[in-house]
């Protein structure tokens, strides 16, 4: 008997069918598929997105320009302090004294928000002859009304007035120093 069986388990094995090919299988069939339809969501996907990324970029160049405008305002009344056309009121006066306070926003140019975390500060030619002491003044004092302009807006956290934002100082079109990445309240002055 025990022969019978191992003729019949021998003889079943050789009746057995060869194994599909991978191809066949129901397993690849599905990876198939899925991989299918990943590709055909990515491609109908960014259409979708570019409207939208539109949209934010629309929105956040608007909420930029408010910005910029209340960074321009702070600055155009901190050169009317310097040059004592402003009183202390912020009012005009013909016979006003000027406040060396604010003698640094008379080496700004403009101070423009470009980014969340990021502006831009255009200075004077004469900037480039300043030592480094004084540069580094200018360029926070035109940080904090940057800060200034942002908290007015209320798009500013606290932690940003401690640390600053990323500020490129350019003269004349051309980059003359940044802030450190170790410290945005620091900064690096090209040669």
């Amino acid at each position: 008997m025990d022969n019978q069986r191992i003729r019949s388990r021998s003889e079943m094995h050789r009746r057995r069918k060869p194994p599909k090919p991978f191809y066949k299988r129901i397993w690849f069939i599905i990876l198939i598929v899925i991989i299918g339809l990943f590709i055909v969501i990515s491609l109908v996907k960014p259409k979708n997105n570019s409207k939208t990324s539109e949209t934010k970029t629309e929105q956040t160049t608007k909420n930029y320009s408010k910005i910029n405008k209340s960074i321009a305002s702070k600055l155009k009344m901190d050169k009317g302090f310097a040059n004592g056309t402003l009183d202390e009121n912020g009012k005009p006066t013909d016979n006003g004294t000027p406040n060396n306070a604010f003698a640094w926003s008379n080496g700004v140019v403009k101070v423009k928000m470009v980014d969340k975390d990021r502006i831009n500060v255009h200075v004077v030619t004469e900037f480039k002859d300043l030592p480094a002491a004084n540069k580094n003044e200018v360029a926070l004092k035109a940080q904090n009304i940057a800060l200034i302009g942002l908290a007015k807006h209320e798009k500013v956290k606290q932690k940003t007035y401690k640390e600053g934002v990323y500020t490129i100082i350019f003269c004349d079109g051309e980059n003359v120093g940044h802030s450190k990445m170790s410290n945005y309240k620091e900064f690096k002055w090209n040669k």
